[in-house]
C-alpha cells in the first residue's frame, strides 16, 4: 500500500506575503514524511516565516519530528521563523517529550500564528 495516500499536504500563500502555511492532514510517519518533504522543498522564499498547521494529524513519529526540525532549519536559514499551529495532543506531548515545544513558536492554531508575524 502507498503510505503516501494516508496524508495531504497543501501550501496557502494567500494570507501574508511573508507566511507561508502548510496544512497537513493524516498521519505524519515514516511513511508520509517523502510527501511532506517533496511538497515543501525550495520553501519558503527569504525572509518568510512557516506555519505548520497541524490540527489535523493525529499522530507523528520521530521522523515527522525531524522532518519538523528540517522546516525550522531551513526557515531560520532564511531569516523567517517556523511557527507550529494547533497541535493536537499526540503530536503536542510528542513536542513537549523531546523539548521540540521550545524550537518553535507553538500557537493555538493558524489565525493565532499570523497574528504572532503581523504583531512581529
Amino acid at each position: 500500500m502507498d503510505q503516501t495516500a494516508l496524508i495531504d499536504v497543501e501550501l496557502d500563500r494567500g494570507h501574508l506575503p511573508a507566511a507561508l502555511v502548510v496544512r497537513i492532514s493524516g498521519e505524519l510517519d515514516f511513511g508520509t514524511t517523502p510527501k511532506v518533504l517533496s511538497v515543501i522543498e525550495g520553501e519558503p522564499p527569504a525572509g518568510s516565516s512557516m506555519i505548520v498547521d497541524l490540527s489535523e494529524v493525529g499522530f507523528c513519529d520521530s521522523s515527522a519530528l525531524g522532518v519538523l526540525i528540517l522546516v525550522q532549519q531551513a526557515t531560520e536559514t532564511v531569516g523567517g521563523r517556523t511557527f507550529l499551529a494547533g497541535a493536537q495532543r499526540q503530536v503536542s506531548s510528542a513536542l513537549r517529550v523531546t523539548s521540540l515545544d521550545q524550537l518553535f513558536v507553538m500557537c493555538a492554531d493558524v489565525d493565532a500564528a499570523l497574528h504572532e508575524i503581523r504583531t512581529a
